[in-house]
């Protein structure tokens, strides 16, 4: 796990994303329909983890796993997204270290068919 030192947060953060929360309608026969709007966009330190291939629906998907890293002042929820360039990644977990008090951890994925 990457610990990042106090003073160097701000040159480790470089890569700029966006989250995203859903948002839930109901449409003329009454199913809820998902929609997502963009909250904030934040600077962070994106870490490609692995990546596998998985059996869906009898496709093979590939899903890659990345540990992003952002200010712990932005409001990530685990039911948002991210956006980072033309990737969308689902939050999996959101970890708040208490021994680091800049930055909270979070791990998503990425899933490709």
């Amino acid at each position: 796990m990457s610990q990042l030192e106090p003073n160097n947060i701000t040159a480790r953060l470089k890569e700029r994303i966006a989250f995203e929360r859903p948002v839930y309608t109901l449409d003329a026969l009454a199913a809820t329909q998902t929609t997502w709007q963009q909250t904030e966009e934040a600077w962070a330190e994106i870490q490609a983890l692995n990546a596998r291939e998985r059996e869906y629906s009898e496709r093979l998907i590939s899903v890659v796993s990345y540990r992003i890293y952002v200010r712990k002042y932005h409001n990530v929820q685990p039911d948002m997204r991210i956006i980072h360039e033309d990737k969308m990644l689902t939050i999996r977990a959101i970890i708040n270290n208490p021994r680091d008090e800049a930055l909270i951890e979070i791990l998503a994925e990425e899933e490709q068919s």
